[in-house]
């Protein structure tokens, strides 16, 4: 069985130094887990636990994924 935080896309590790990091979402993932000690199952739980008004959308061609060892949501390439 997948762990909860298996569903969030890992970003390849170090990504949050080559890749656009998305200071909002990080913020509100790092709230959340100092708030709960978990991950969130995906983004969207960001938003409806009040992180966040809402997810916003990623520019054209990119994704979200989480830098897990540097707790950073970035943009990487789809």
């Amino acid at each position: 069985m997948d762990r909860i935080e298996d569903r969030i896309p890992t970003a390849p590790p170090n990504s949050s130094k080559t890749n656009p990091v998305d200071r909002k979402l990080t913020e509100a993932l790092q709230r959340y887990n100092e708030a709960t000690g978990k991950m969130p199952a995906d983004f969207n739980v960001l938003v409806t636990t009040k992180y966040i008004l809402a997810l916003p959308t990623p520019p054209a061609g990119k994704r979200y994924a989480l830098d897990r060892p540097h707790m950073q949501v970035v943009l990487l390439n789809q």
